[in-house]
């Protein structure tokens, strides 16, 4: 069962007693697995197992915590709910955690900075913010108009992906002369009900380096 692991775990790291019982009553409580640790391990769902082992890692209060594809094979649901609670431990308890994971949602929900690696060389270590706002080479703008009485003439530099009654859908280099003279463009000759900027998925960027 879990609890079997945990206090092998607690063994294994010389925890105190004491100190273990404690441990264990705010993690089981933290990572909600009350209903879970007399149960035997091959009878848990892959989510709930991976709650467990996480929690087995934390037991000793390391200062470093690798993960190798945590939230791997879980739906949406469990997959959030294990994010936030790896973000939580590291704002609460200082922890430094290693990610390795090909799933980028999990690298953008839980990483401040990333390490991207191909056959054993270094691509970019950095902060993820800052490899959107360098790497990004194009915007994706999203257009409804109240009404298109003419058809909508776009700047050299627009590329139209879709468009379909008052609804237009095209891409510019991005730049911010393109966005202003986009932005000019829309304001002055055409009447626009709504109007999305999007930044392409965190997967197109780190697909330019390789």
């Amino acid at each position: 069962t879990p609890r079997d692991t945990f206090e092998l775990f607690g063994k294994m790291f010389d925890v105190p007693s004491d100190t273990l019982e404690e441990r264990l009553k705010y993690l089981i409580g933290k990572f909600e697995i009350e209903d879970l640790i007399d149960k035997q391990v091959r009878k848990l769902s892959l989510g709930q197992r991976m709650r467990c082992e996480v929690v087995a890692s934390l037991i000793h209060s390391p200062e470093i915590i690798f993960l190798d594809e945590p939230t791997i094979g879980l739906d949406m649901i469990a997959k959030q709910r294990l994010r936030d609670i790896i973000n939580e431990v590291n704002k609460i308890e200082n922890t430094t955690i290693f990610l390795t994971s090909h799933d980028l949602g999990d690298v953008e929900n839980i990483c401040k900075r990333i390490v991207i690696i191909n056959h054993g060389k270094i691509l970019y270590d950095g902060n993820i913010k800052e490899l959107r706002r360098n790497y990004i080479k194009v915007k994706k703008i999203r257009v409804k108009f109240e009404s298109l009485d003419d058809a909508f003439k776009p700047l050299d530099f627009m590329k139209i992906l879709k468009q379909k009654g008052t609804f237009i859908e095209f891409e510019i280099p991005n730049s911010k002369e393109n966005l202003e003279k986009t932005f000019e463009l829309l304001t002055t000759g055409y009447n626009v009900e709504d109007i999305t900027i999007e930044d392409p998925p965190i997967e197109d960027i780190i697909k330019e380096f390789y």
